[in-house]
Order: C-alpha cells, then structure tokens, then sequence
C-alpha cells in the first residue's frame, strides 16, 4: 500500500473485473492485540481497504471486502446491514477492532464499485488458530453466548455467486442463519469423542481481557433476497468437528 501507482499498475496489467481483499488485522491471538497495537490495527482495517476501494474505484474494477459483523452486540434484534453498529465507533465500550471495521464501513459509503462481506466467527475443518470450532476446543475458559457463524465453505460458495449470478454492492451479512453457542459446540465434541478435560464455562467479567466481546445474531435477510441458501449450520458444524 505505500507504492499505491505500482498497485494501480498492477491492476491494469491483470484486466480482472473483480478484486477479494482478505486482509486485515484480528490480532494475535486475539482482538485484545489491537488495544496494543492500535496504529497497525488501523492502517490495516482502514487505511489500506480503503485504499484498494479508492483504486478499484478508478479503474473500474469490484472490490470485495471481507469483513465483520462485530459492530453490533445485544440481542434486542436480529442486526441487519442498514441497522446503525451499536459496537462501533459510537460506543465508548466497543473494542478497537471494531471501531476501526466500523469506520471502514463509513470510509466506504462514496465508492460505487465496493461490496463489504461481514463474517462472524468463521468456522471450517482445519485445525487453524482462526477457526472458530479450534478456539473452542483449545480454550479452558469458555463464555457461552448465541452468536452467527460464518461456514467458510458457505463464504466461498457466496463469493461464487455474487461474481457469477447475482452481483450486489454495499454491505452484506454473511453468515449462516441458525445461530450457535459454546455450550451447543461443546456438545458436539462431546458428542463426538473429542472433549477438552479442562472445559470450564465462566462469565465474561471473570476473564483478564483488554477488550470487550461483541455478542450478537446478524439477520440474514439481504442474503437470502439475493438467491443464495447456505447450508444447514448445525450438519455444518458437527461435519468440521468430525474432520478435526
């Protein structure tokens, strides 16, 4: 992002019609890094999207950003893309990590070309830092809140079809419309023979944490509107956990 004439040139040599940007920073091994780290944080959640929209912007080309739901927390509603983050920029609680991907939303409003995708809580069947099913079964201290997940499979069927059938830019919820918590998870690795001895769950307050947690359900609504149907979360689930 520092040579961004290099960047642009490299664009046009390529001719793509479409650009997936799944960079940004999570912090390692968690959100409470960004506390930390907070000018990396930014520059990679804000600065260099926006960069790579304003680009793709100029020439024409369709930027996907993939994202996060974890702008929103509660459970009064089931948070959809026009429901103003309540975990963002506007909330003196709310983690950096989700202050910087809320003003990367606002950073973006102008660029017609620019598609936002939030993820939450990705899961798969590897046995990845990243991967949702692999923190929980890793971790001793487990809170145990309903959350959306985001089957990666699912994410990159949708890529698929928002390229290929049914383009659509602004911001989209991605993520499966059956919601899960820790204690449903932990269920199924019990189910399955796979079980962490040192299991326990706890209230949030009684973990040594920098930053606070989003916990919320994102509706799914735009998605579905758009032709697209995920699979089923819980056969999804237990499938990965069988994989591990």
């Amino acid at each position: 992002y520092h040579n961004i004439t290099i960047f642009e040139a490299f664009l046009k040599h390529a001719k793509t019609d479409f650009l997936i940007n799944c960079s940004g920073y999570t912090g390692s091994p968690n959100v409470d890094s960004c506390e930390d780290n907070k000018i990396e944080c930014a520059t990679l959640n804000i600065e260099v999207p926006t960069i790579i929209s304003a680009v793709c912007e100029k020439l024409n080309i369709k930027v996907i950003h993939i994202s996060s739901g974890c702008i929103y927390t509660g459970y009064d509603r089931l948070y959809s893309e026009i429901d103003i983050p309540n975990f963002g920029l506007y909330n003196n609680e709310s983690s950096y990590y989700s202050k910087t991907k809320h003003i990367f939303e606002l950073s973006t409003r102008a660029f017609l070309n620019t598609t936002i995708l939030r993820i939450r809580m990705p899961f798969t069947n590897t046995l990845e830092n990243k991967n949702y099913l692999y923190k929980i079964f890793k971790y001793n201290n487990l809170i145990s809140q309903k959350n959306s997940l985001t089957y990666i499979n699912d994410l990159i069927n949708f890529l698929t079809h928002l390229m290929f059938r049914k383009y659509s830019n602004g911001i989209i919820n991605v993520v499966n419309p059956q919601p899960f918590s820790a204690e449903e998870i932990v269920e199924l690795f019990r189910k399955n023979d796979l079980v962490n001895p040192n299991w326990k769950f706890v209230e949030f307050s009684t973990l040594n944490t920098k930053a606070n947690r989003s916990n919320c359900i994102l509706s799914t609504d735009k998605i579905t509107n758009l032709g697209f149907t995920f699979s089923d979360t819980f056969e999804s689930v237990e499938n990965c956990i069988k994989d591990l």
